[in-house]
């Protein structure tokens, strides 16, 4: 008899082997069980759920005693889709099932009770409170079933419109929880009507039909005396909440352009195509396109600090959880509502508070200050977090630290090897040999764009991210799972004529590298006395890690100046990767000895023997040929 599994948490994919039931439970955990992550100190710690061979077993062996008449029929049956819930191409899957478990808390609780079968007696004897321990399994089973008689309501208004605010917006417990910390500070209430923390939120709101909540509702017909609703946003709305997110409405392309390669009209964006530009053709045309611009340079004065404390708390929380002005509003709306106060002390909307941010030097409010030179009598900064903490700020995300890989894994396909995460590959294996075997890798990946302003709209500064490799490549394109590490300084030359020096040319690039040498030496420099890597702590436990640079992720100018190889296309060896001269690169047909990698070693010889001119390379030294 063939064998299937259900997922437990959409309670609607059925899978055929382990391996993609697995898979798919990793996933599906970020998306329904949301109440398992917390992040402050009233809130309960997280469990990971690892499914081991033994339940795969008890699965199995429930499902081979199954009556064939309790099973649904063909028609019953419907075709199963997976969407993924991450920022990745993803193929859509189809599983046809032939056997179709019950609810997968319900196996492993009746096998739980198979193998403990005192656990009732033990409930009435308070006296011991070890053997009160071994309960939990039935203490929780017990809470669940109490937890399925419905509430009608929330407990008040502010409740209500705060759980509101958080399921709307998607925002994590930690975000939530601020916004409760806030909103108590602030309120000028005796009492708070909000929850304890947003766990407790969401537990209750599991209780309750919440379809209303957030979506409206039209009936489409009444089939068999049944009424069959559409739940719905308006689709204007669903723009509006997509072009309230400042990362995508600076993305936003309004016109066609045309795109050429080698004076060949080639496509690739949407706005590159003929569709788009003949859909432009049929609309008026735009107008006025000064008018945003001139308002913006009505606003260079300066501020020296916000207009009172609770307008700052705001305006940091919203900037330290990237909340969009949609999200921002709804906060200000919701506090003025429910606060205790006669004139609200916060901004009339999040726009109006950006704006005010624009007009003050706001490092301090997130970050810490160092001055990294002195040039034509002008202090250069940098604006940092220091590393250690965004790594840890990663890491205090249960869904993160949930996902957090810790060892290589060998992926194999039809007995082939392959290649996928970072931790499959070989660089990850190798890297892995050369460190203590107690220890772990920690695969730090930076992300680098000096086009990119920063939040406070100063185009004068360099904004450097951080990620980690060891957390999957689907989760680490959400939004949450990078950090803002720090700002670089970008020199200024006091005239053009400075600025085409060769050694104005050499002190941006020795800035660049000593910036980037303070951010990261705390990683590999430290008092420790075994003398070398950092613990973390993840899920209440200490690990030891050997932090390694393993991807920077940036364009091709950055790329020349992260590897201090020359810019112009137009050099003997343009590549940052290899050693191929610009007459081969493109020669399909070169042997592997023709094929030279840049490495760190073959770089610094070429530095000390004062030939870099030779391997198109900058006579200047690079940080990461000191680091391992």
């Amino acid at each position: 008899m063939s064998t299937s599994y259900k997922c437990p948490y959409c309670n609607i994919r059925y899978f055929s082997n382990r391996n993609s039931y697995s898979q798919h439970v990793n996933r599906c955990i970020n998306l329904y069980d949301v109440s398992t992550e917390e992040s402050n100190t009233e809130v309960s710690e997280v469990t990971d759920m690892l499914l081991d061979n033994d339940d795969f077993n008890r699965i199995e062996e429930r499902q081979s005693v199954q009556e064939i008449e309790n099973l649904p029929s063909g028609s019953e049956i419907t075709d199963l889709f997976e969407y993924g819930d991450y920022d990745a191409d993803a193929s859509v899957s189809l599983e046809v099932i032939s056997n179709i478990p019950e609810r997968f808390e319900e196996i492993l609780f009746e096998s739980s009770r198979n193998e403990d079968s005192d656990v009732e007696n033990l409930q009435n004897e308070d006296s011991n409170i070890e053997r009160l321990q071994n309960e939990d399994l039935d203490v929780r089973s017990e809470s669940s079933r109490n937890e399925d008689s419905d509430v009608e309501e929330f407990p008040n208004e502010s409740y209500a419109d705060l759980m509101t605010l958080v399921t709307k917006y998607n925002l994590n417990n930690k975000a939530g929880n601020a916004i409760i910390k806030f909103f108590n500070k602030h309120s000028n209430l005796s009492i708070s009507s909000l929850p304890k923390n947003i766990e407790t939120g969401r537990k209750y709101m599991d209780k309750m039909n919440l379809s209303r909540l957030l979506y409206y509702k039209h009936r489409i017909l009444v089939h068999n005396n049944k009424e069959y609703f559409i739940n719905y946003q308006p689709v204007i709305k669903c723009i509006e909440n997509l072009l309230s997110n400042p990362e995508i409405s600076q993305l936003f392309v309004y016109d066609y352009k045309k795109l050429e390669i080698e004076n060949e009209q080639s496509y690739g964006e949407q706005y590159t195509g003929n569709w788009w530009k003949k859909a432009k053709e049929s609309i008026p045309s735009n107008e006025d396109l000064d008018v945003r611009s001139e308002s913006s340079r009505n606003e260079d004065s300066d501020v020296e600090e916000f207009p009172n404390e609770s307008y700052a708390d705001l305006m940091t929380l919203v900037t330290k959880y990237n909340l969009n002005n949609k999200a921002g509003n709804a906060i200000i709306k919701f506090f003025n509502k429910h606060s205790n106060l006669s004139i609200s002390s916060l901004p009339k909307n999040i726009e109006t508070g950006r704006k005010y941010m624009d007009k003050m030097n706001l490092s301090r409010l997130l970050y810490y200050k160092h001055r990294i030179l002195v040039h034509n009598n002008k202090e250069y900064f940098i604006n940092y977090q220091p590393v250690i903490k965004c790594i840890e700020n990663l890491l205090s995300n249960p869904e993160i630290s949930q996902l957090f890989v810790y060892d290589y894994k060998k992926l194999e396909i039809e007995n082939e090897q392959s290649y996928g995460e970072q931790y499959t590959g070989n660089w990850w294996k190798k890297a892995k040999e050369s460190i203590p075997s107690v220890a772990y890798i920690l695969s730090i990946i930076l992300y680098s764009d000096a086009t990119t302003t920063d939040t406070l709209g100063n185009g004068s500064l360099h904004p450097i991210y951080i990620s980690l490799g060891n957390i999957p490549t689907w989760r680490r394109n959400k939004e949450d799972a990078k950090q803002l590490l720090g700002y670089l300084p970008i020199l200024s030359a006091k005239d053009e004529r400075e600025k085409k020096f060769s050694e104005f040319k050499k002190l941006v690039r020795e800035t660049f590298h000593n910036s980037i040498r303070f951010l990261l030496d705390s990683l590999f420099t430290n008092d420790n006395d075994d003398g070398d890597g950092i613990e973390l702590k993840i899920n209440n436990e200490i690990f030891w890690f050997f932090p390694r640079v393993s991807t920077i992720i940036c364009d091709w100018p950055e790329a020349c100046t992260f590897s201090l190889t020359y810019k112009s296309t137009n050099s003997n060896y343009p590549c940052h990767f290899c050693l191929v001269s610009k007459e081969n690169l493109n020669n399909t047909r070169l042997r592997d000895d023709q094929m030279v990698l840049r490495n760190k070693e073959n770089m610094l010889q070429y530095y000390n023997n004062g030939t870099t001119e030779k391997a198109s390379l900058e006579p200047v030294f690079n940080y990461f040929w000191n680091i391992p």
